[in-house]
């Protein structure tokens, strides 16, 4: 499942790419290395690449 997934990135130290929305649009999109998560899908990531709003879907 999705926490599986995340543990792996965090184990492997991958990458990850967080897309975050409402209804209809995109809010933003954040590339980084994940370190750590919770089960409620707080997310830490660690050099971090944010790019925000104005996406549509």
């Amino acid at each position: 499942g999705p926490m599986t997934l995340l543990l792996r990135a965090v184990q492997e130290k991958l990458r990850v790419r967080v897309i975050t929305r409402n209804a209809r649009h995109v809010r933003g999109i954040c590339t980084g290395f994940l370190v750590a998560f919770d089960w409620h899908c707080n997310l830490v990531s660690e050099n971090a690449f944010i790019l925000s709003g104005g996406f549509s879907l």
